[in-house]
């Protein structure tokens, strides 16, 4: 199988990596320009960023899956939360409909809501 998988050099990315590859699929890893490629070995590494789509149109065309694990996490703004978990996945979604890619399976994760606004300025960053 052909899957093209964001938030590849994270911790739950590199384990699916890991598990895939031995099990004769392909995979394409969507990495930002600054990620070392280390963290996606075996992989073919496609530069790009999810809150920028131009930077990976078209790189999901042959693939029959999208892992979609790529997201805001720890402390951050809430502009930058919306950026990449909001934006980014519709941008994700989009490509992978656009290329007609049959199954998309997106990760959710409890940071993926961000920090609180009303928090933001307490900086507590948790509810």
């Amino acid at each position: 199988m052909n899957i093209f998988i964001t938030g590849a050099s994270g911790f739950i990315g590199q384990a699916i990596v890991k598990k895939l590859l031995p099990e004769g699929h392909s995979i394409r890893a969507l990495l930002l320009p600054q990620e070392p490629e280390s963290l996606a070995t075996g992989t073919t590494i496609i530069r790009g960023d999810v809150t920028r789509p131009e930077t990976f149109a078209g790189t999901m065309k042959g693939s029959d899956a999208v892992i979609h694990l790529a997201g805001a996490v720890g402390f951050q703004t809430w502009k930058n939360c919306l950026a990449i978990n909001r934006d980014g996945t519709r941008n994700v979604a989009r490509e992978a409909l656009s290329s007609n890619v049959r199954r998309f399976v997106p990760q959710g994760m409890p940071e993926a809501r961000g920090v609180s606004p009303s928090r933001a300025s307490s900086g507590s960053g948790r509810r």
